[in-house]
This record gives C-alpha cells, structure tokens and sequence, in this order.
C-alpha cells in the first residue's frame, strides 16, 4: 500500500547559508525532474537549522532537505554538523520505486556524497495473521526475492527476518554476516488489520 524511500548523506562543507542551501535543494530537485512547483520553507528547532523543498503530487511527495545541527563539544566550543536527507513515499507504482531509489543515488554521487540509503514497502491484509499465515508470507517473499534467511524471531506477537538476496545491491555487516533484507509483521488490533514491512537493508522505523 504504500513504499518509502530514504536516503541521507553528511555535507563536509563549512556553513552553508540560506541561499546557498536554496541553490543545492534546488539543482538536485532539477536533476531528479521535479519541475519548479514546489515549495522551500525554513523547519527549525533548537540547534537544528534546517531548510525543506516538498513537491507533492498525484503519484508521491518528495522532500529534500539540508540539515545544519549544531553541536556543543565543550569549553564553548561547536562542531557543525551538515546533512542532505532525501525522502520519497509513494502509494502508487510500487514497481519503480526501485529504480527511482538508485536515480537519486546517483545524482548525489556525483556529487561525491558518501550516501546512505534505505528502501521499505508497506503492505496490510485483513484480520490478525496466525503464526503460521505469517511463515507462508514471508516464505513467498523471500522466495521471490530468492533471498535467504540470516536470522529470524518467529512468534505470534513478535515476527521478523533478516535476510540476504543477491538480487539486490545494498547491504550491512550484520556480526559477522551480511543482510540486505528485513520482514516484520505487526498487528493493528483497532483496525484489525495485520501489517508488514519489507525494508532494504533493514527496517529503521518502529512497527
């Protein structure tokens, strides 16, 4: 039902004012095709200094941004740390989301950002899934995905796998193996609905 891009990389510049923050969300949103309706607004809060381009639309959003976060290292001294954070969610065409990751991966290689990117799908069925319903699920992903299972916790109230596919490109130590891949599962008992996520490398959000 829905899938999520995010995609974060530091700035190793000196301070970067308003305008030259405007300049680089802007030459990055013309490299990824976003046009010129969006909208830059100033999202600040205490040491955070923090300018957001949004483009909403009838597929997706898209959020850039470039973070300033000031950071007290003692005898009154700051460090300035600077981040660009990329942030695509999409209910519809869940099939391009993959390569949409890797066109915004490259617009910020070239320009020599040390990125760091994260891939999820959500997805909902009806009711609460029984222990069993949830191994068949996953069993059918990961089989799709041709990815095997690194380690897992399989209970009722608490299911989740890491895994590793050589299908897909990224991937994160994980004691001394590799994984690129994480399910879990999570009951909504309100709506009674069980959900799922599907994350590459791993999931980063609470479930």
């Amino acid at each position: 039902i829905e899938g999520c891009i995010e995609i974060s990389a530091p700035l190793n510049k000196l301070y970067l004012n308003q305008k030259e923050k405007k300049q680089i969300l802007e030459e990055i949103a013309k490299d990824l095709g976003l046009g010129n309706d969006y909208e830059l607004q100033k999202e600040d809060a205490e040491n955070i200094d923090c300018l957001v381009l949004k483009k909403e639309g009838e597929i997706g959003s898209v959020h850039l941004s470039i973070t300033t976060l000031t950071v007290d290292i003692g005898n009154k001294n700051q460090k300035l740390n600077q981040y660009v954070y990329v942030l695509y969610r999409s209910k519809k065409k869940m099939d391009t989301m993959l390569a949409y990751k890797e066109k915004i991966e490259k617009v910020l290689k070239v320009r020599n950002l040390e990125i760091s990117s994260n891939l999820n799908f959500k997805g909902e069925r009806e009711g609460k899934l029984s222990l069993e319903e949830q191994e068949r699920l996953a069993g059918k992903l990961f089989h799709y995905l041709k990815a095997e299972e690194v380690e897992s916790v399989k209970e009722e109230e608490l299911f989740t796998i890491y895994g590793y596919s050589d299908l897909l490109k990224d991937s994160v130590e994980y004691g001394d193996k590799e994984i690129n891949l994480n399910l879990a599962f999570s009951y909504e008992e309100e709506e009674d609905k069980t959900v799922f996520y599907l994350a590459m490398p791993y999931l980063k959000t609470d479930y």
